[in-house]
């Protein structure tokens, strides 16, 4: 691996051979937002990289960014989407080393990272610790073997200290304890990084809303430049979260049946059978219990233990979330979710740590469709080359803010810095290729 430092001296030195990107992203969720942000960011050569191999001093710079949204306003489009949830939970994947905690934890402290460039509000998020309670006995007695788990980052609390730091729990059962980790506000983590974007781009950055475009219309879209010119774009990225598996199998489809060599059960490299979809939805059912905090223990922090538990939020205790597949994106909530988000308190806490009945509190709900990739991984990398490139950031699941914008720093400059690379600095594990695509 070669530190790659992008100076002023040596952008100036090679102006006459930069090629100026134009930048098309469909999505203005997470996923769209943060490659935005990450994309004006490297233009600015704000972060430097580790790049594999260099060729030459070729340099492409941002040109535009256009976002395109479906939704009639950025408010109208948060509504509809887990972005726009009123909390996301950023936690480790508590599991033996492998890539995926690995990246996980990359991303948690890229998104800490963030949040302090961002300058967010303090009421809009809160690192207070995530604290992990196992499953089962078994789960609780394989964490004490805490050298497999040494990626996470996360400290083993023994029964014992367990009671004596939350005393409200009801398990007396081994625990994880992951103290950089805590709650964000997603929708205002995206609008942050909207403004800085904007800030930083001025007017090579726009948002089309009321643009429900199909790819193909996409890649034909032409535009008028300073000089009143047409052009189309040089580059897409497909970051629509649950549109996203329309807008890939549209491309994956007409390639596959010029694919001779395709079959149905295909098997890939990595062992994934190709007759399930590679995409699918997701829905996800949080549910916040209005709290009285002179009736009820403060909880200093994040508990999860098959879906989570807040502290209390403006007034709010967040309990979630379901997770059920579905084929088409809905919002509607139903009374066995909710039933199941609200026991959850009363399962892990103590009751005489609390006065109130939280069956009888006032809740709201709320349900966002998620798009997941077979294998639990994001799909983030080049899925079309050619004179225009396709790229697509998505999959993220409920981790959008845990994977996010590590995911966005990584796409960035696999779109800017192509011409210096020979090979993909995105990881395989979570390239489309995987899947064929």
């Amino acid at each position: 691996m070669l530190q790659i430092n992008i100076t002023l001296l040596e952008y100036l030195n090679n102006e006459k051979k930069n090629t100026h990107v134009k930048i098309a992203i469909i999505g203005s969720g997470i996923a769209g937002v943060c490659i935005a942000r990450a994309l004006a960011r490297l233009d600015k050569f704000s972060f430097d990289g580790q790049i594999s191999e260099t060729q030459d001093n070729f340099f492409h710079k941002v040109e535009n960014i256009t976002i395109f949204e479906k939704a009639n306003s950025l408010d109208e489009a948060l509504k509809k989407s887990a972005s726009g949830n009123p909390i996301g939970i950023i936690h480790p994947i508590i599991s033996k080393r492998s890539f995926a905690t690995e990246w996980t934890e990359q991303g948690i402290f890229t998104t800490i990272k963030w949040v302090k460039e961002l300058n967010l509000g303090s009421q809009f998020y809160d690192f207070c610790g995530v604290l992990h309670l196992p499953r089962n006995k078994e789960q609780s007695l394989d964490w004490k073997k805490l050298e497999n788990y040494q990626s996470t980052k996360s400290e083993l609390l023994t029964k014992e200290n367990l009671l004596k730091e939350f005393k409200y729990l009801k398990s007396e059962v081994n625990a994880m304890w992951s103290s950089h980790c805590g709650w964000i506000s997603p929708k205002e983590f995206v609008k942050a990084a909207i403004i800085e974007t904007k800030q930083n781009l001025g007017k090579r950055f726009k948002m089309i809303f009321n643009s429900n475009l199909q790819l193909q219309q996409l890649k034909e879209y032409k535009f008028i430049d300073q000089k009143y010119s047409l052009k189309s774009f040089d580059s897409v990225v497909i970051a629509t979260g649950f549109g996203s598996p329309n807008l890939i199998n549209q491309k994956t489809l007409k390639k596959r049946e010029q694919d001779k060599r395709f079959q149905k059960n295909d098997i890939n490299e990595q062992g994934l059978t190709s007759n399930k979809p590679f995409l699918e939805l997701v829905n996800g059912q949080m549910t916040g219990i209005q709290i009285d905090c002179s009736n009820t223990i403060n909880i200093k922090s994040v508990i999860c233990k098959s879906g989570y538990l807040t502290p209390v939020i403006n007034g709010f205790i967040y309990s979630g979330a379901s997770y059920e597949t579905v084929k088409k994106p809905h919002d509607f909530t139903n009374v066995k979710n909710r039933t199941e988000n609200i026991k959850r308190l009363s399962n892990l806490i103590c009751p005489k740590y609390f006065k109130t009945d939280f069956e009888t509190q006032l809740t709201f709900d709320r349900v966002s469709t998620r798009c997941v990739s077979k294998d639990k991984l994001p799909i983030v990398g080049l899925i079309m080359g050619g004179n225009q490139k396709i790229y697509a950031l998505t999959a993220l699941g409920s981790r959008g803010l845990s994977w996010g914008p590590l995911a966005a720093e990584n796409l960035a400059k696999e779109i800017l810095l192509d011409g210096r690379i020979k090979k993909s600095i995105i990881s395989k594990h979570i390239l489309p290729s995987r899947f064929k695509i």
